[in-house]
């Protein structure tokens, strides 16, 4: 009989909860080789924290409750939990059958984009690099005007554009890294590794709890 995992969240990572679900749901097994947790193993839904509030009292111990994201529901309920991964600002870990997961765009700094950019590629995923984006030329000319620095700064931001290369960010200052990648994107990328790193190494051991 497959084991029921609950995962609990806010809007804001609603859209990993949805991920892990259809992770979990996948029949992606291989001959000889368990992918992720076991075909058939886990059956996952997803709660919002006000559902989880509202009826908490009634959960036992046994249930297996996943809590994902960085809001003050999760932060209280991952407290005392035991960290077992924590790499350029993804974090999971867990306790007995309660467990947690959530990323900080914060701590993915320009020093260790390398080697998220190597970790996404280990698990299969390749993000667009941010210098090809049309959004990294808007946010260099806009901020030229914005902080008055003149025809200079915008100068030197064309002359880092046309060279089309991952050196732009490199050059840039951690806020500018954040701009230019976005915010919104950064968070989304470090929310859908994460995800997909507690499911491929993380899951089967917190369910064997």
């Amino acid at each position: 009989m497959p084991k029921s995992l609950m995962i609990v969240c806010d809007e804001t990572v609603d859209k990993y909860a949805r991920y892990l679900q259809q992770l979990v749901s996948a029949s992606d097994d291989e001959e000889g080789k368990q992918v992720g947790t076991k075909d058939g193993s886990v059956v996952a839904a997803i709660n919002s924290e006000k559902e989880y509030e509202a009826s908490k009292a009634k959960y036992a111990s046994s249930n297996y409750i996943l809590f994902m994201g960085d809001s003050k529901t999760a932060k209280d309920s991952r407290a005392n939990m035991v960290e077992k991964f924590n790499k350029c600002g993804m974090h999971y870990g867990w306790l007995g059958r309660q467990a947690y997961m959530y990323a900080d765009p914060s701590e993915c700094k320009k020093e260790n984009m390398e080697e998220f950019e190597s970790i996404s590629s280990e698990y299969g995923k390749v993000f667009e690099s941010a210098s090809n984006d049309n959004a990294a030329e808007k946010f260099v000319l806009e901020k030229a005007y914005d902080e008055s620095e003149g025809p200079a700064k915008i100068a030197a931001g064309l002359a880092r554009l046309a060279l089309g290369r991952v050196a732009l960010i490199a050059e840039l200052t951690q806020d500018l890294v954040n701009e230019v990648t976005g915010n919104k994107d950064a968070r989304d990328r470090l929310y859908t590794m994460a995800t997909l790193i507690l499911y491929m190494d993380g899951l089967s051991e917190f369910m064997d709890a």
